[in-house]
């Protein structure tokens, strides 16, 4: 009788891992989701950054230039997601936080984005 006692007592001791050394279903299933989560993000990071790759800085420099600036110097590049970090258009690439000249002989900060293949720069005022 008191054999019984014990095992009953510590049948479910440690729900985290069986007597067999199996995980139960429940975090067998959480492992698989979160991994094709990950898989997920990886591939949309990598292809936001491959794209970003893909735009040159010096092709913004002269979109910045074409636009009438002198003495641009680049500040900043967000090369992936720049439409969240800066302020450029979800179909953007690249994004280019720059200060430069203006006509007037001012100091201001812009932004260039770029996108990739087949979108050109657009200077973005703030």
């Amino acid at each position: 009788m008191d054999d019984d006692y014990k095992d009953d007592t510590y049948k479910d001791f440690d729900d985290d891992h069986r007597r067999d050394g199996s995980r139960p279903g429940w975090l067998s299933s959480f492992l698989i989701y979160l991994g094709v989560f990950a898989l997920i993000f990886a591939i949309a990071i990598g292809g936001s950054w491959f794209s970003g790759q893909m735009v040159s800085s010096g092709g913004a420099i002269a979109a910045a230039q074409s636009a009438g600036y002198t003495n641009v110097q680049i500040t900043s590049e967000s090369r992936i997601w720049p439409s969240i970090f800066a302020g450029c258009d979800s179909s953007d690439a690249a994004g280019f936080k720059m200060t430069a000249t203006n006509a007037a002989g001012q100091k201001v900060t812009l932004t260039v984005c770029g996108g990739w293949p087949f979108k050109g720069y657009t200077v973005r005022y703030p």
